[in-house]
């Protein structure tokens, strides 16, 4: 029976053997890396300024993508409102 393929044709074979699968991070984990606390990340969540979540089960993650993402966007809003572009 041939694998399923999944996006950009690659089987969830090739894809788990990648050298790196996406690693995720409870929001209190994300929160200590960047001097948030537990209570502000979720208030960032509710305002539409935390970063992307996914659950699993009844755990709310953020990818290591997602961090990142999350961290470029608040500098670039940060950038926008000091006029300075960068």
């Amino acid at each position: 029976m041939p694998e399923s393929t999944l996006s950009d044709d690659k089987t969830f074979t090739e894809i788990a053997a990648s050298p790196r699968l996406p690693h995720s991070s409870t929001l209190t984990e994300v929160g200590k890396r960047h001097g948030v606390g537990r209570s502000l990340m979720y208030e960032l969540l509710a305002s539409g300024r935390g970063p992307r979540t996914i659950k699993i089960g009844e755990r709310t993650r953020v990818t290591d993508i997602d961090e990142v993402e999350w961290i470029e966007r608040l500098r670039q809003e940060a950038a926008e409102r000091d006029g300075s572009g960068k």
